[in-house]
C-alpha cells in the first residue's frame, strides 16, 4: 500500500489511481492545491500494485539511447502561432491520428472552467487545444487506463506530458508497447492549481466573466516577449489583458518558485534519457545553428531517442523547416532541462495567506507592483513598440 510521508517523494502522476484494482485510491488535493492518492482502506486489497506502479519507488534505470537533435518550425504559420515554439508536436499527433489512432494531451476542461486535465482527440481539427503551454499541473484522471485499452485493442497512441507524467505512465504500463509513441515536454516545474484558481479570482473582479481564452505563453508581443493573455469574450466589449513576465502576478508567482509542487524542487526525473519517443522545448537562439531561419515566431528542439521516432519523424519532416544539429548542443538549451528549481522560504507563509486572506492583497503583498517591475514593464513595452526589443533581449544574455 503506498504511502507519502514525504510530498517531495510524489510527482501526482496518478499511476496509483488508476492500477488499483479495487478502485480505493482518489487523488485528492491538499492545501496548496496538488493532488496527492487518498487510500479507502475499506476498499484496499492489500495487492501492493500502487507500490509497483510508483515511478519514484521505481525508478527506470537511466540508459544511453540513440539521439538525434534538430530544431524545427512548422510551415503551417497558423499552427506556429499558435503553439508555444515552432509546432513540432502537432505533426507527430496529426501521424497517428492518420493511422487511426488517439491522441492525449493537456487541455482546458471546457471554455468556462480553465481547469486543466489530460484527455483524448481522435481528429486533426481537435488538436488546437493541445497547442500552447499550459503553466498548470494537469490533472491525469483515468487516461492511463484508457491508453491501455486502445494499446491492448491494437490502436496507435501518442501520449504527450511532463517527463514525469511519461515516466507515471510507463511505470502503469509495465511493458513497452510498439504502438505507444510518447512526448514529453521539456518542464520547469508545475505550479499549483490553487493558486491560479485564486489569480483568476482576482481578474475576474476587472473582467467579470466574460473570459473566453487564456494563454500563458502567448506570443501577442512577439516570441521572445512571454506574455501572459486573457482574451475577452467579444459580446462583452471588454478589452483583453497582456502582462509579461516582469508584471503580471501568475508569472511573477511561477517564476519565483513559490507555488511549484515540492517533488519539483528535487525532480528525479529530469534526465538526459528519458523514456520518451520525443522530447521537444525552445530554441531561443536558433540563429546560432540555422541563421536562414526566422527567429519570429518560435522554434523547437526536437530530441529523437528511438528508431520508432525517427521513422515518424521521416515521415512528418516536409511539415517542417528543419535542420539537424549536434547533439552536443543539447547542453545549450537552459537550465530546465538540468537542473531544477529552487522554492522559496517564503512558501509556507505565502499558502497560509492565500488560505485565509484575500487573494488580491496575498499577491501584492509577495509581488508588490514596484517602481522597478514599472520600469521593467514600460521598458519592455515601449523598447517592443519600437522595435528594438530583440536586440535589447540579445543584449541583456550577452551580458548575463
Amino acid at each position: 500500500m503506498i504511502k507519502i510521508k514525504n510530498k517531495e517523494d510524489c510527482c501526482g502522476c496518478s499511476a496509483c489511481a488508476n492500477a488499483c484494482p479495487a478502485k480505493s485510491i482518489v487523488m485528492k488535493r491538499d492545501d496548496e492545491g496538488f493532488l496527492y492518492p487518498s487510500i479507502d482502506l475499506s476498499l484496499c486489497k492489500r495487492c501492493g500494485l500502487c507500490e509497483k506502479v510508483c515511478p519514484v519507488l521505481n525508478q527506470a534505470d537511466e540508459k544511453a539511447v540513440m539521439q538525434k537533435l534538430y530544431i524545427v518550425q512548422n510551415k503551417d504559420d497558423i499552427i506556429r502561432k499558435e503553439s508555444t515554439s515552432g509546432g513540432a508536436f502537432t505533426p507527430i499527433a496529426e501521424y497517428v491520428i492518420a493511422a487511426g489512432g488517439a491522441v492525449f494531451g493537456a487541455a482546458f476542461e471546457d471554455d468556462d472552467h480553465f481547469r486543466v486535465i489530460h484527455q483524448y482527440v481522435e481528429t486533426s481539427r481537435e488538436l488546437w487545444k493541445f497547442r500552447g503551454s499550459k503553466y498548470l499541473q494537469s490533472e491525469i484522471g483515468n487516461t492511463y487506463s484508457q491508453t491501455k485499452n486502445f494499446l491492448d485493442s491494437g490502436r496507435l497512441v501518442c501520449y504527450s506530458g511532463t517527463p514525469c507524467q511519461i515516466a507515471g505512465l510507463k511505470a502503469f504500463l509495465r511493458k513497452d508497447y510498439e504502438n505507444l509513441m510518447t512526448v514529453d515536454v521539456v518542464c520547469r516545474a508545475v505550479p499549483s492549481p490553487l493558486v491560479f484558481e485564486k489569480y483568476l479570482e482576482v481578474q475576474k473582479r476587472t473582467l467579470g466573466d466574460n473570459i473566453k481564452k487564456i494563454r500563458f505563453r502567448d506570443k501577442y508581443y512577439g516570441y521572445s516577449y512571454s506574455t501572459m493573455s486573457i482574451y475577452a469574450k467579444p459580446e462583452s466589449k471588454q478589452k483583453d489583458y497582456h502582462r509579461g513576465i516582469e508584471s503580471d502576478l501568475w508569472l511573477r508567482a511561477f517564476f519565483s518558485g513559490i507555488i511549484i509542487r515540492p517533488s519539483c524542487v528535487s525532480c528525479i526525473f529530469r534526465k538526459s534519457f528519458q523514456s520518451s519517443d520525443f522530447t521537444i522545448w525552445d530554441c531561443f537562439n536558433v540563429r546560432k545553428y540555422a541563421p536562414e531561419f526566422d527567429d519570429n515566431q518560435g522554434t523547437t528542439r526536437l530530441l529523437i531517442k528511438t528508431s520508432k521516432g525517427i521513422a515518424v519523424f521521416e515521415e512528418i519532416k516536409k511539415s517542417f523547416r528543419w535542420k539537424e544539429i549536434g547533439i552536443e548542443s543539447v547542453s545549450d538549451t537552459g537550465k530546465e532541462r538540468a537542473y531544477s528549481e529552487a522554492t522559496t522560504f517564503h512558501r509556507d507563509e505565502f499558502f497560509l495567506d492565500l488560505n485565509s486572506q484575500d487573494p488580491e492583497k496575498v499577491f501584492h503583498k509577495y509581488f508588490p507592483y514596484t517602481w522597478k517591475v514599472r520600469f521593467l514593464h514600460n521598458t519592455r513595452y515601449w523598447s517592443y513598440r519600437l522595435g528594438i526589443y530583440p536586440v535589447l533581449k540579445k543584449m541583456w544574455n550577452v551580458m548575463k
